[in-house]
């Protein structure tokens, strides 16, 4: 798992990590009838230990300040209030998560050049 999917994963799940995984682990072996212990190994067992692994740092980059405002970003793309602005900005969250930029003037230079798109980053 990509560090890019881990933290769009708690960013989604966020503090409900522990539940869904154990949710995971119970409709897999009622699924198919198996113990929970015989589905928690092999590839299940890494996925699942690699979710709650990045539960403690996914909550670190949640709580650390952001790097740009929504202001910023009209600004410097010219463009007005709306969807556009959150959906930078959330691109640029993702950035600092991922440890891509650690400053604001990185961010806002890494906003001018990244791809617009979320499946594109």
């Amino acid at each position: 798992m990509t560090r890019r999917a881990r933290y769009r994963f708690h960013r989604d799940v966020g503090e409900e990590t522990p539940a869904l995984v154990c949710l995971t682990i119970a409709d897999a072996a009622g699924t198919d009838g198996r113990p929970p212990g015989l589905v928690y190994r092999g590839a299940t067992r890494a996925l699942l230990d690699s979710l709650l692994a990045g539960e403690e740092p996914a909550a670190r980059e949640a709580a650390a300040p952001a790097l740009v405002r929504g202001g910023d970003v009209m600004a410097l793309l010219g463009v007005p209030p709306g969807p556009p602005v959150g959906l930078a900005l959330g691109r640029v969250r993702e950035a600092q998560a991922l440890g891509l930029v650690r400053t604001r003037d990185e961010a806002l230079a890494w906003l001018v050049r990244a791809p617009s798109s979320e499946e594109d980053s």
